[in-house]
């Protein structure tokens, strides 16, 4: 199934703000294809993140903090693609596993050099890595105008700082995990 079609059979689970208007999926939209079956939860989550990082958006803030948790790296990328194909918007892709071993003031250095590469852009964040993220940095994540997307290998290990700041948690498990 490809992403427009994802997209246009399962946002009737999202509910729709009223003052958003989705834009039309691009043709790039055809080419992509999603990890499905996913549960209609994570679905209706995925398309209200969607539809709140529009910038169509008046009413919500444009700094949305969402992290995808589990094994499935493939479909917590394509799912941050078909988000920014969905809010016509740039990917910006960082790791934060580059900043946890350095010194607290060039790990500070380095995701400010991040934040302000993605903010240029107006991008979308999207940061892997991040179940160990300091809560230095996590301040600073939460100053960032534009929408993030995180990415952790378990929900389990999220720290609770993390937690706090994110609006959205959505499980992405590996195939073989929910057989």
């Amino acid at each position: 199934m490809s992403a427009s079609e994802w997209i246009e059979t399962t946002c009737s689970f999202a509910g729709q703000a009223p003052d958003c208007s989705r834009p039309e999926p691009s043709r790039s939209w055809r080419g992509l294809s999603l990890p499905l079956p996913l549960p209609e939860a994570q679905v209706a989550a995925l398309c209200r993140i969607a539809s709140c990082m529009s910038d169509r958006c008046s009413s919500i803030s444009p700094a949305i903090i969402a992290v995808f948790t589990g094994r499935d790296a493939a479909g917590k990328l394509m799912a941050a693609e078909a988000i920014t194909y969905e809010t016509q918007r740039a990917l910006y892709r960082a790791d934060a596993s580059e900043v946890t071993g350095l010194s607290d003031l060039d790990a500070k250095a380095h995701f400010a050099r991040i934040l302000n590469e993605a903010s240029a852009e107006n991008a979308i964040l999207m940061l892997d890595n991040t179940e160990s993220l300091p809560n230095s940095l996590l301040h600073a994540l939460a100053d960032y105008p534009n929408p993030s997307l995180l990415t952790a290998d378990s929900a389990e290990e999220l720290s609770k700082s993390l937690r706090k700041v994110a609006h959205y948690v959505i499980d992405f498990p590996f195939p073989a995990d929910n057989e």
